[in-house]
């Protein structure tokens, strides 16, 4: 009966424990100071400009949605995008906001490989605030929780709400029609971790606590055979 009892004790410890990684601790982020969100600095460079990630769970037309805002120098392009592992594809889920004169515009699409991304369309200007300031591009779009795109005839999701992912981000320069030249600087995260809560409910954590759990228990219960 005690034996029986370890192993159900065990299988909820594993299971508990690998629900929400957290970040890998040599990636610098931290929680924005107000709101529910998290700042990825992607380099500790400021020169020609910080390069940052920021998200964040908010409400957008009745749903939940992420709240995405990319920083980085204005060569052209600045990117983000989440991935189930540190590389370019094999299915990225990617948005790149490009500058055209003064203005800004976002296009969502798809990473395969390591080539310019696939575009499935642009975000509507109601979705998007950004701006240009001293050769630094800023711009802030909505993602819902859930996207599904077709990937090479198949459709892939990325659900942020049950799914660990990497954060890449990217910039360089765009051709002279618009299109995206191949990317000049490339971070990632080390690690997919759960977007919605990067700290405090790690494996390491969690795994630790009911692993505490468990021992106590299992003390009990020699305790009581004996």
């Amino acid at each position: 009966m005690m034996i029986r009892l370890v192993s159900i004790l065990v299988l909820i410890c594993s299971c508990y424990g690998q629900s929400s990684p957290a970040h890998n601790d040599q990636d610098n982020i931290a929680k924005l100071a107000s709101g529910d969100g998290w700042l990825w600095n992607t380099t500790t460079d400021c020169s020609p400009a910080c390069r940052t990630i920021t998200w964040e769970k908010t409400a957008r037309g009745g749903n939940d949605a992420l709240k995405f805002t990319v920083s980085g120098p204005n060569l052209g392009y600045v990117a983000v995008a989440i991935s189930t592992d540190e590389g370019m594809g094999p299915a990225d889920d990617t948005y790149i906001c490009t500058t055209a004169s003064s203005t800004v515009v976002v296009h969502s699409g798809y990473l395969t490989a390591e080539i310019p991304p696939g575009i499935t369309t642009t975000l509507a200007s109601s979705d998007v605030t950004s701006s240009i300031t001293n050769g630094v591009i800023t711009c802030s779009f909505y993602r819902p929780m859930s996207v599904t795109k077709s990937v090479a005839g198949s459709d892939v999701t990325w659900n942020v709400n049950n799914q660990n992912f990497n954060v890449l981000y990217a910039e360089g320069p765009i051709y002279a029609n618009r299109s995206i030249h191949y990317h000049s600087l490339r971070k990632h995260t080390h690690g997919a971790f759960n977007l919605l809560k990067p700290k405090g409910s790690g494996a390491a954590s969690v795994h630790g606590n009911y692993m505490i759990m468990l021992i106590v228990v299992v003390t009990m219960l020699c305790t009581t055979v004996m």
